[in-house]
């Protein structure tokens, strides 16, 4: 008798949950729109299926399918409240739920089994998220073990290996982290879902300092964006972070800037609002305090802060404030100090120690150095994660001071052996500024190099290696007596070689050539932007535009360095249409009109530019508002040219009929 009710069970089972079951979930709700009459089941089952990719479609499927009486859709729902934010009326769902769903599994039993394992994994996230870590744990390792026995089941793996992943890599066990998302990955896993655990293992990667095959992740999930766009602030901002564990400050910047632009876009306030705080501290470690403090100013002004937010506020107040005035920025970390304490964040609080060993190595107080060194190091014994490596890339101070000390267990444990102990700095890297400006910093700090244009030697023989010395006289001063312009040359070399030891212009006696010899990590702000241009990524392409910021060598004279700067910013202008195009084809039209009113600020009288910003305002704000548009576009060609182009002709007859 027993056995004819599980035939009877499983026989029954709903055919959209059968579908789910054989991980043909993509084509649940197609089968349901063709259903005439739909039943309370049938809304369950096709919200089920659109919990990750479209959660407010699947929330309004999920309330009809309670309202008409299928009380198990509350499992759903309450997912489908938390994806979407709501995680009191999440709460209140999944605690319905309990009470209608049995927590003991049935054989052949699929649907019920199905039932209660995804309940449990969603009761499980809020167990997490009230602080139960140990009672959460328990909860998904026995649903956990249950998907190796019920066949039913195995579709939940991947979600219930996530959620552990997650509970680990807050434990900063990433290793055991690593491990459970690998396993969320076997088996026919949705692209989104897929995007979402790559990131995850990305970032367990780059915090095990295993940089490569975070960025390989990195780069898999960029792949993937198209099924998760809301994904992209994130992703933009652990790039970020990647590249300022490694050093890579201008590559890091560019990252964060465009995080912050994504986020804000998104009203992703919280990935912001942390962006920006990154970027205060990527440019305070390269000395550029007036940057550092208006992004701070953009990150205190973006939402209400929490207790925690005021926390990493005070910290990057701290490094910031400490480069013009050590006294105040100790104010400001034991702030931070504090509130990272009292919310019992112990990898912040690292980082504040290495910040507070910083600012008394300015005062030159040896004990203090050496008290809040010791604290840090306490810390990064418990830790699997390069937190301490993460914060020491921008404070060279105490990591010459790191190298100067006797070895011992607490020196160790905060030299990560990518921070290579011969190299004083960590960070051995020149800087090289040609975008709106030319400067030349190592490690840090800016060269005077009193022959003003060093730079752009420096550039012309990055561009052109191996060259003999007349024919760059030739290119960079045609109209001086080439005994003066080489003695002028010759002058350049040797202040720049004396001022340093990292870069220099290299002579080759043998070939009579000459090139730059760079011994660092060499950051040219132009060839980052060349580089993003020719990869024919849109997200690279972004990232260019961010990194553009100004005309390259703006003061030079020479046909060499103008041919250059406009060859630039022609490029800039024929990628950027090429990404206009294609976006104004696939309806992206907000993003259409913010890359054109950027580009024109490149290009101020491009008209295919104008075209662009009118059309995609027609289609976003309406006709008045393109009329606006041309109007305006219309009166800046009259003042500089006299005339209206025949382009925006065709268009003013086209909005006026």
């Amino acid at each position: 008798m027993l056995k004819k009710v599980y035939l009877v069970a499983m026989e029954s089972i709903h055919p959209l949950l059968h579908l789910i079951l054989k991980g043909c979930g993509e084509q649940v709700f197609e089968n349901y729109q063709m259903l005439e009459t739909p039943t309370a089941d049938d809304d369950r089952w096709a919200g089920h299926s659109l919990l990750i990719t479209q959660p407010l479609k699947a929330k309004d499927l999920l309330v009809r399918s309670v309202t008409r009486g299928c009380i198990t859709a509350k499992i759903e729902l309450a997912a489908a409240y938390r994806i979407i934010g709501d995680w009191k009326r999440s709460f209140i769902e999944i605690e319905s739920a309990i009470d209608f769903v049995n927590s003991e599994f049935i054989e052949n039993h699929q649907e019920a089994n199905f039932n209660r394992a995804f309940m449990m994994h969603e009761l499980a996230i809020h167990q997490k998220m009230q602080g139960d870590e140990i009672g959460s744990l328990q909860t998904l390792e026995l649903v956990f073990a249950a998907t190796f026995h019920y066949r039913e089941l195995i579709l939940l793996r991947s979600g219930i290996c996530h959620l552990l992943a997650r509970i680990h890599m807050e434990s900063r066990h990433y290793n055991r982290a690593a491990y459970y998302l690998s396993a969320s990955l076997e088996g026919n896993v949705l692209p989104a879902r897929e995007a979402r655990i790559l990131l995850d293992r990305a970032r367990c990667y780059m915090f095990q300092s295993d940089f490569l095959k975070a960025a390989t992740d990195f780069m898999l999930v960029r792949e993937k964006l198209e099924f998760v766009p809301q994904l992209a602030p994130s992703l933009e901002y652990f790039v970020g972070v990647l590249h300022r564990i490694q050093g890579k400050w201008l590559e890091a910047v560019a990252a964060y800037t465009l995080a912050s632009q994504l986020a804000r876009q998104a009203e992703d306030l919280d990935t912001a609002f942390f962006a920006e705080l990154c970027l205060a501290a990527c440019q305070a470690t390269m000395l550029h305090p007036e940057q550092a403090q208006l992004h701070l100013a953009r990150a205190s002004g973006l939402k209400s802060l929490s207790e925690r937010d005021l926390a990493f506020l005070e910290w990057r107040r701290g490094q910031v404030v400490a480069l013009g005035q050590p006294e105040l920025a100790l104010v400001h970390l034991h702030r931070a100090k504090d509130g990272f304490r009292k919310l019992k964040m112990p990898r912040e609080l690292l980082g504040v120690f290495l910040h507070f060993a910083q600012v008394y190595l300015q005062l030159q107080n040896h004990d203090l150095v050496l008290a809040a060194l010791k604290v840090s190091a306490e810390i990064a014994f418990e830790s699997e994660d390069c937190a301490a490596q993460l914060e020491l890339r921008g404070l060279p101070l105490v990591q010459q001071f790191l190298v100067r000390e006797a070895p011992s267990a607490w020196r160790e444990a905060l030299m990560p052996t990518v921070l290579n102990p011969e190299e004083p700095t960590g960070m051995m890297q020149v800087e090289l500024k040609t975008l709106g400006g030319a400067y030349l910093k190592v490690n840090g700090e800016e060269l005077n190099l009193e022959v003003l244009r060093t730079v752009e030697m420096l550039v012309y023989f990055l561009k052109n290696p191996h060259t003999r010395l007349e024919k760059f006289l030739a290119a960079l001063f045609p109209d001086t007596e080439p005994r003066r312009a080489a003695n002028y040359f010759h002058k350049a070399r040797q202040i720049l070689k004396a001022a340093n030891s990292l870069i220099f212009i290299d002579f080759d006696a043998k070939k009579k050539t000459y090139s730059v010899q760079c011994n660092a990590t060499l950051f040219w702000d132009a060839a980052i932007v060349q580089q993003h241009l020719s990869s024919q990524d849109d997200n690279r392409f972004t990232s260019a535009i961010a990194a553009y910021t100004g005309e390259f060598l703006p003061a030079a004279t020479s046909e060499w360095a103008i041919q250059e700067r406009e060859n630039l910013a022609w490029n800039i202008i024929k990628v950027g249409l090429e990404t206009l195009q294609r976006w104004y084809e696939n309806d992206e039209h907000q993003k259409c009109l913010s890359l054109a009113h950027r580009l024109l600020e490149i290009e101020p009288f491009n008209t295919a530019l104008y075209e662009y910003v009118i059309n995609t305002t027609l289609s976003l704000e309406g006709e008045l508002a393109a009329k606006r548009e041309l109007l305006r576009a219309s009166k800046i060609f009259v003042e500089e040219f006299g005339e209206v182009p025949r382009e925006l002709g065709k268009l003013r007859s086209m909005l006026l009929n």
